[in-house]
């Protein structure tokens, strides 16, 4: 057994077409700018900055704070925890709709300050981007 959940197969499989048919559709009007002349051909390298955003936004907003067991999501929880300096935990409390961004100390487990959250938050966006600039093609 593959170990991945029929759902799982299953979004993946949809996300593949979402793929597919963005790239058709991306084709389509490529052809349709070539044949009224005004083919003003996107740079490669700003191209592959947006897509590196996109994604970066979807990891960094979809899959780091909800625990995902993603391989990248972990990486990037474990490379943040290390440049922290202690292990650091992502927590929805009941009742609040904000993000607490929970530190390992050795006093026990304790909420980081406001301040030190932005700044944590901030430093995870640039892993995040690094990261997804690395391992893109």
């Amino acid at each position: 057994m593959s170990g991945v959940s029929v759902p799982m197969r299953n979004m993946l499989r949809q996300y593949e077409r979402q793929l597919l048919n963005a790239r058709r559709l991306a084709r389509y009007r490529m052809a349709l700018r070539l044949a009224r002349g005004d083919a003003d051909l996107p740079d490669p390298e700003e191209m592959r900055r947006r897509l590196v955003e996109k994604v970066a936004k979807e990891l960094y907003e979809h899959l780091i704070f909800t625990g995902s067991d993603n391989p990248v999501a972990e990486n990037i929880r474990k490379e943040l925890s290390v440049s922290a300096g202690a292990p650091l935990h992502f927590q929805y409390t009941p009742g609040e709709a904000a993000l607490q961004l929970i530190r390992e100390g050795a006093s026990g487990p304790e909420a980081v300050s406001p301040h030190e959250k932005g700044l944590l938050l901030e430093a995870l966006w640039r892993i995040t981007l690094a990261k997804v600039d690395e391992t893109m093609l």
